[in-house]
């Protein structure tokens, strides 16, 4: 926040409470184009909650996501995550400015070849599947 506000020459103070500092984040996103990036948004959530909740203390974050997505304003969010969160899947859709991408992991041909690309690797087909399989296909992984 403190960064925005000041490339925006705007008074760098940041308010106490979520709401005011909503209201200043979405004026700062209305008047200059910027790409957030929201990487890993899962772990706001408590792990093994059926209904996305947010862990203690990061509730706002459903708040930002509900503005973002409800408020016309000229930049962007990248969100990245494991679990849909609840305002994205309320928000999506063709006619909305929400969208989501489900990327999927590798195949087992794919993750042979990233490890043929980078060394010698050998294994059995059942060992190449349970290998890419342990990691979803993640080529980070």
């Amino acid at each position: 926040m403190q960064f925005l506000l000041w490339a925006q020459r705007k008074d760098t103070a940041i308010p106490i409470g979520v709401e005011g500092r909503l209201t200043q984040l979405m004026s700062c996103l209305q008047h200059k184009r910027c790409l957030l990036i929201l990487d890993n948004a899962e772990t706001l959530l408590n792990s093994g909650s059926p209904s996305g909740q947010y862990r203690p203390g990061y509730e706002g974050y459903g708040q930002l996501l509900r503005s973002l997505g409800e408020v016309p304003h000229q930049s962007c969010l990248l969100l990245t995550s494991r679990e849909k969160l609840k305002e994205i899947a309320l928000l999506e859709g063709e006619q909305f400015p929400v969208r989501s991408l489900q990327l999927e992991g590798l195949s087992a041909a794919e993750g042979r070849t990233l490890f043929q690309n980078k060394g010698c690797f050998t294994g059995t087909e059942a060992e190449w599947d349970k290998l890419i399989e342990h990691y979803r296909g993640n080529p980070l992984a």
